[in-house]
């Protein structure tokens, strides 16, 4: 058999299957003699006989010779008088003028003759039904700069997708376009929120919307699940679909054409599914995770086999992958792909369409979402090289959207509640020592109704389960832990603003179990907020000592210590002592308020910074502390005072002192660039001042080169310059520690960026 009669074949198939469907009187009905000739179709109803003709050919003869034969076999049954007859000729194409015209003229009294698209729209409007959804909202897909459900069609970039064990990359194409062999595509699309699977599934979408329009078969069918909250049956979830889109057809015309396998299905969303019956039974969680899904098996275990379908969601709203394939009802016949961040050439095209030129930030993940929100806000575009958005900004604007995306899943929640609750689900995670917490669902539910006012019900534990960032930490009991940490450690400042906000009234026992921090990024955010919020240092030490007040409690010190240094007032210090605080690195420099009436007694550091120059008179006292290590300090004699009966594993005697350092034989600009890359890479911390960078044993020639080096290092990506409280302060790239070292213990290194500050 060849291709054309392949073809011939199929299209047959496919008009019964429409005729059968139209005339569901007649389902079992189809090909059959007639006059000692075949017939494409002989369909028989209560009042009609229809004779049917299907043809993939253009030529005149074929059109004349079935048109004739249909026509002669109408008259017949006509004229016997047992029933009306209907001819009809069926063309895969649009007819010819020639067609149509010897048709019309010879026998219209008897034979029809239309397109299958027209033949087909008798059964399902499909052209109508593209028109209308394509102007209805598409998942949770968002145009931020017009606060619309539109965003343009071109500015979709399609990313390759990964298998589902991360192990390879799988083109896009294989996925969002139709089956080159015509194979059935049956796709379970996972990622993590504002990974882009929205705008894939209306890629895929638009795809086979052109291949409809071309002369495909099917017509896609694109159903976002939040809709269908409660429903089970798919017929039901088709003809409510039909009217939110507002198709102007029958709204059953959806189900018939499903049921005769005319359509895809892209099923986006199945985490945004409540389900009836939460109340506050969390526990039972799996239970009706499963019981919500049962829209979706039904569409999968009812769907025509010629159906392709998409089904997307997070992956982190079950517990596990054997759980989520049993609620959805996916077999082995599915294809399981991860969306992926940006590669830098998407990126590039990415932004080309945004018609953005400038400096993207490095700690920004190449997600869609996150960048177009940042852009649209006009966030990422800077006129000076200080004030492009830094990390802690960029994420405070973040939590702020990602709030508000997902209280859009309940009315009753605004976004305050929505990122309040993110907040404090980060504070309980401190309660582990990596800070990613292990949240069992009881505790979920609590925070919840702490920030709330009112029990978690179907709509709002469903939000609860996909909250972003949180995924399953185990399979057994389904606790859940944070696996973005940029997202974890900067809405751990949101708890520490409040209660340094009101120490009073904020309630202390949130922090109690704390033993983790809140790391660099979330120390930059709750400086962001305090100097928002204009709070002052008297303030922020009046919180200090309530915390430092109350051993249980003692862990927050850290932050609020870290916030008191960066606000930089001079401030009457009353005694404070600090119990069993635990903090990776302590940096003391120059300039710094002095904590010479600060105690830390059986603390735990990793590290202690001293700056070069740091006044010995300004040191707080460690009692019966352990200590990592302590830089800036070069022999065990010259340990001060303040550090005895504290231990010491190990001084950092590796680096040059600064004054070692620019009395060393080495190149004036290369010598600036070590002492800059030290401060930032070195020491830890949010960022550094940039008049700490003057500091030290430098002379007034080696100060008059910083400006010029530090361009060099910025242009080189080591490091991005913001401002705070009106202060230049550079934030260190940490992907590119390695690189820094190399070049502070290498002196000969001949890393680029060494080599540009050479030719200053």
């Amino acid at each position: 058999m060849d291709e054309a009669q392949k073809s011939q074949y199929a299209f047959e198939d496919a008009v019964r299957a429409t005729a059968r469907m139209l005339w569901n009187e007649a389902a079992l009905d189809g090909a059959g003699k007639l006059d000692e000739r075949e017939r494409d179709g002989i369909f028989e109803t209560r009042d009609t006989i229809h004779l049917v003709e299907a043809t993939t050919s253009t030529k005149l003869y074929k059109a004349s010779d079935d048109a004739k034969k249909t026509h002669e076999s109408v008259l017949r049954i006509r004229r016997s008088g047992s029933k009306f007859a209907q001819g009809w000729l069926i063309t895969q194409q649009e007819p010819t003028a020639d067609q149509r015209d010897l048709v019309k003229s010879k026998y219209s009294s008897t034979t029809t003759i239309m397109s299958f698209d027209q033949f087909r729209s008798r059964l399902f409007n499909g052209n109508e039904y593209l028109r209308a959804r394509t102007i209805h909202r598409f998942g949770s897909i968002q145009d931020f700069a017009d606060d619309t459900v539109h965003v343009a069609e071109n500015e979709f970039v399609p990313t390759d997708f990964l298998d589902v064990d991360r192990t390879y990359s799988v083109p896009h194409a294989d996925v969002l376009s139709k089956n080159p062999s015509g194979a059935r595509q049956l796709i379970l699309m996972l990622g993590e929120y504002g990974s882009g699977k929205s705008m894939s599934l209306r890629g895929a979408f638009i795809a086979r919307r052109k291949a409809y329009f071309d002369g495909a078969m099917r017509c896609p069918i694109y159903l976002n699940l939040r809709e269908h909250t409660g429903q089970t049956s798919p017929v039901e979830a088709l003809e409510r679909h039909a009217r939110i889109i507002g198709y102007s057809g029958p709204a059953n015309d959806l189900v018939r054409a499903w049921r005769a396998g005319f359509v895809d299905l892209i099923l986006d969303g199945f985490d945004e599914m409540a389900t009836a019956g939460w109340g506050g039974a969390l526990k039972k969680v799996r239970h009706h995770r499963f019981a919500g899904m049962a829209l979706v098996r039904g569409f999968l275990a009812e769907s025509p086999t010629s159906v392709d379908v998409y089904v997307a969601g997070r992956e982190n709203f079950f517990d596990s992958m054997t759980e989520m394939k049993q609620a959805l009802g996916v077999g082995d016949g599915f294809r399981i792909v991860r969306t992926s961040e940006f590669g830098s050439e998407e990126l590039a095209t990415f932004l080309k369409r945004k018609k953005f030129s400038g400096h993207f930030p490095s700690w920004l993940p190449a997600r869609p979402l996150l960048i177009s929100y940042l852009l649209a806000k006009g966030l990422l575009v800077a006129e000076t090289l200080e004030d492009q958005l830094d990390e802690a900004t960029g994420w405070d604007h973040l939590l702020d959207m990602i709030s508000a995306r997902e209280a859009a899943q309940d009315s009753r929640l605004d976004p305050g509640v929505v990122r309040r609750l993110i907040e404090r689900l980060a504070t309980l995670a401190r309660s582990t020592v990596d800070g990613l917490g292990t949240l069992d669902v009881t505790a979920i539910q609590e925070a919840f109704q702490r920030e709330a006012g009112f029990a978690p019900d179907e709509g709002s534990a469903q939000l609860l389960l996909r909250l972003p960032g949180l995924a399953p930490s185990s399979r057994e009991d389904g606790t859940r832990r944070f696996v973005d940490t940029s997202l974890a450690s900067a809405a751990k400042a949101g708890d520490v603003v409040r209660f340094i906000q009101h120490p009073y009234d904020e309630d202390a026992e949130t922090f109690i179990g704390v033993i983790s921090g809140i790391g660099d990024l979330g120390k930059a955010v709750l400086a962001i907020k305090l100097s928002a919020a204009n709070v002052t240092a008297p303030q922020v030490l009046r919180a200090l000592q309530i915390a430092a007040s109350s051993e249980e409690i003692s862990q927050i010190c850290a932050e609020i210590l870290s916030a008191f240094l960066g606000i930089g007032d001079d401030v009457t210090l009353g005694p404070i002592n600090v119990r069993s605080m635990s903090e990776d690195e302590l940096t003391l420099a120059v300039g710094d308020v002095s904590l010479s009436s600060f105690t830390f007694t059986e603390c735990l550091f990793t590290t202690v910074n001293l700056e070069q120059d740091y006044p010995a008179a300004n040191l707080p006292k460690f009692k019966d502390c352990i200590i990592g290590a302590v830089t800036g300090i070069v022999s065990r004699q010259s340990i001060p005072p303040q550090f005895e009966g504290s231990e010491i594993a190990e001084l950092s005697d590796e680096v040059m002192t600064n004054a070692q350092l620019f009395a060393a034989a080495l190149p004036e600009t290369q010598k600036v660039l070590i002492s800059i890359l030290r401060k930032l890479f070195l020491q830890s911390g949010a960022g550094r001042q940039e008049s700490a960078f003057y500091r030290g044993s430098m002379d007034a020639r080696s100060k008059a080169l910083v400006p010029e080096v530090l361009e060099k290092v910025h242009a080189a990506g080591f490091a991005e310059p913001t401002r705070l409280r009106g202060k230049k302060v550079w934030h260190p790239n940490r992907a590119l520690s390695s690189d820094a070292r190399r070049i502070i213990f290498s002196p000969s290194s001949d890393h680029p960026l060494v080599k540009a500050v050479l030719d200053i």
